[in-house]
């Protein structure tokens, strides 16, 4: 087994056409987008935990609203 490397297994998700890509190891979770694979973040355990409860409480979400004319602003 010495030259065999252990390659990642990525888990894809898609929405509206975009897609990320997300391993986790023992000690890093890694993601990327799938368009562009050679640009990988690097999370610890404790650090991506932390980003999935700030997208479970809504911490990201994109408050849509119109305007009195009905066009929609951010």
């Amino acid at each position: 087994m010495g030259g065999l490397k252990h390659v990642p297994e990525w888990v894809k998700g898609c929405d509206t056409g975009s897609c990320v890509e997300v391993w986790q190891g023992t000690n890093s979770v890694m993601v990327r987008n799938s368009e562009l694979p050679q640009q990988i973040t690097v999370f610890s355990p404790d650090e991506w935990s932390t980003f999935l409860e700030a997208v479970k409480r809504g911490h990201f979400d994109v408050v849509r609203q119109k305007d009195r004319y009905g066009k929609i602003f951010q």
